[in-house]
Parts: C-alpha cells; sequence; structure tokens
C-alpha cells in the first residue's frame, strides 16, 4: 500500500453529523495498515468510480465519499445506504475508528 492516501467522508444520518478522516496508510500504525489494505483489497475501485450514483439518500441515511489516491491514480465514489456493496463495508468499517467530526 506504499504511497496510499485515503480521503474519507460520511455524511447524513438522523443527526446530520459529518465524519471525515484523510489517511496516510504508510502513516497508520502496522495493524491498521494492514486491516485499511485488506480492505482496499476487496474493493474493485475503477468498477466503484464508474458506478452512477444512486440518490436513494435519506435523513436517516448515511452516504459515504471516498477517494483514494494510489499508483495507478486518484478514485472517486460515492455510496448511499442500503446499497453499500459488501467489499466496500469492509472499508468503511476499516476508516471509520480514523474519522473524527468535522
Amino acid at each position: 500500500m506504499a504511497g496510499t492516501h485515503i480521503d474519507f467522508v460520511r455524511s447524513g444520518g438522523l443527526g446530520g453529523l459529518r465524519l471525515s478522516a484523510s489517511v496516510d496508510v504508510d502513516a497508520l500504525p502496522p495493524d491498521m495498515a494492514a486491516q485499511v489494505g485488506d480492505a482496499l483489497g476487496r474493493v474493485d475501485l475503477g468498477a466503484l468510480a464508474d458506478r452512477p450514483t444512486d440518490a436513494a439518500s435519506g435523513a436517516d441515511r448515511f452516504q459515504y465519499d471516498i477517494t483514494v489516491n494510489d499508483a495507478s491514480g486518484a478514485h472517486t465514489c460515492t455510496v448511499h445506504e442500503p446499497d453499500v456493496p459488501p467489499g466496500v463495508w469492509h472499508l468503511i468499517e476499516a476508516l471509520l475508528p480514523l474519522a473524527k467530526l468535522s
């Protein structure tokens, strides 16, 4: 995961609170870097970047915006609950502990 940087934003939800993280994977502790790297390995970033965004958001649902910059370039995707692909859930679960209110 050398040189991988991730920008993550969770918005919406019942309280409308926004969480965000800007993560340099190389700077994470080894166990956290391995967890994020494993989660990234489960996601086809190119397919997600090309996936049309679903407008099925609501006041009580979350929207996730994820941008991954790595050796292959920048890949951005937006997914909404409840239609989050399974592989993306693993990545979200790895990134949420790193996110702060913004």
